[in-house]
């Protein structure tokens, strides 16, 4: 298990888990903080790897067509390459979007002073 998946694991339980005392104010607002961040890194992390296999995906065009070998291979699995691109870019903002509609959802309550 990654680091970030632990701390991630740990925020997301403090946050969420309603059996425990509530944070306070200052700890609820930190713990929102930083898996708001969390979210944002993900969703940057899998739009530079749809970004990176669209340009492995443009690289074999190219090559098909300098080349003139096997175009037609290469140009179904650049194609292919290209809608896994696509989806996985609406993949990422339906996932965040979802974890910030779950997140407005589910405030977290300051403790009582």
């Amino acid at each position: 298990m990654d680091v970030d998946e632990r701390l991630r694991g740990r925020i997301m339980r403090a946050v969420f888990d309603e059996s425990r005392e509530p944070l306070g104010e200052a700890g609820a607002r930190a713990a929102s903080i930083w898996a708001g961040a969390l979210g944002r890194i993900d969703l940057i992390t899998g739009i530079g790897q749809s970004l990176a296999f669209s340009g492995i995906a443009l690289n074999l065009g190219v090559q098909a067509v300098v080349r003139r070998a096997d175009a037609l291979v290469f140009g179904i699995f650049g194609g292919a390459l290209g809608v896994l691109t696509v989806l996985t870019i609406v993949f990422l903002a339906v996932r965040y979007g979802r974890a910030r509609s779950y997140a407005r959802a589910h405030p977290v309550e300051p403790a009582e002073a």
